[in-house]
């Protein structure tokens, strides 16, 4: 399969921010065009931004005509998410309805994560190679309190030609080199994935990629662990997901809140046990479902200060040994 990968921005482009998922906080948009301005862009606030229905910025229909209307405007050349939150799950029939595909998507690069995940996911059905960006959103409070690298990530990835310099590589810890040590530590696939709760949720859908012989991305924000165990071993055992750890070429494991230091984890493994053997023991003993399977955790992805970025559907390398994971082209 062919890697699809949209040209960059340049400075004095028009980008086109919408809202696929929760009520946007209008002062905190201001603060989000103001930035990206200050790079040299221009934002188009696409209108559905400002609506509202209940939990969400605007109907199902608005939502998705949103994106289709943002791929669609010639006047733009990337397409950002402002914030993520809840019901993206939502617009994939929309979105097939509208026909979002080669058309249209191909010509921009697409940034968001979290919820977004269901969008990117969406994206590569309708167009198989598309590359999209696990990406800060800013116009999330988050953004707002990220670090200046995190922010940085964001620009470099709109404006940088090749991935290797939209996405450096990150640093993160081998948990299991598992069976890569038949390879020297090294594993390569194309990475896919994201929020872990919207991986399972789509998982066995129209809308749920092939997982085969993949690199799965995998972050999510303060669930407990049986959340956590419940929701892998949905994704694993899918039909249309795994089935089994043996069809998948490594795992990659972001931020995941406080789900390995909160007061009922502690109640669970005991006070004294430090974060880093919390985790051990959760994915390597509890879970028991992934085997010899190459395991490189703590990449600084996720809901955190130091989010950055990294580049959905293209191919990506893990090397167990550095402890770290780059882009291949």
């Amino acid at each position: 399969m062919a890697v699809v990968l949209p040209p960059p921005v340049k400075a004095g482009d028009a980008v086109s921010i919408v809202a696929p998922a929760s009520d946007v906080d209008f002062e905190i948009l201001e603060r989000a065009v103001t930035i990206l301005r200050s790079w040299g862009l221009e934002p188009i606030v696409h209108p559905q931004v400002y609506e509202r229905f209940g939990y969400t910025a605007g109907s199902d229909e608005e939502r998705a005509q949103g994106i289709v209307d943002a791929f669609d405007d010639a006047r733009t050349t990337a397409v950002i998410c402002a914030n993520g939150g809840y019901g993206c799950t939502r617009l994939t029939a929309f979105l097939s309805a509208k026909k979002l595909g080669p058309h249209n998507a191909p010509r921009k690069r697409f940034f968001g994560f979290s919820d977004i995940t269901a969008i990117h996911s969406a994206m590569r059905i309708a167009v198989p190679g598309y590359v999209s960006f696990h990406a800060p959103m800013p116009a999330s409070l988050a953004f707002q309190s990220s670090t200046d690298e995190s922010k940085d990530a964001l620009r470099r990835a709109l404006f940088s030609s090749s991935l290797k310099d939209a996405c450096p590589p990150l640093k993160g810890r081998c948990l299991q080199i598992g069976r890569a040590k038949f390879s020297g530590g090294i594993v390569s696939g194309r990475l896919i994935g994201g929020n872990l709760t919207l991986m399972s949720s789509i998982v066995g859908t129209v809308w749920g990629e092939e997982l085969e012989d993949c690199i799965l991305l995998l972050e999510d924000v303060d669930e407990p662990l049986y959340k956590l165990d419940r929701m892998l071993t949905q994704l694993f055992n899918s039909k249309g997901g795994l089935s089994s750890v043996d069809r998948l070429a490594a795992l990659v494991l972001g931020d995941f809140g406080d789900a390995f230091k909160s007061a009922t984890t502690k109640e669970l493994v005991g006070e004294d046990m430090e974060e880093v053997d919390v985790k051990s023991w959760f994915w390597l003993e509890q879970l028991g479902l992934l085997g010899d399977l190459p395991i490189l955790i703590d990449i600084p992805v996720g809901h955190i200060d130091n989010n950055r970025v990294l580049a959905l559907g293209a191919f990506a390398e893990i090397d167990l040994i550095a402890g770290e994971i780059r882009p291949l082209l």
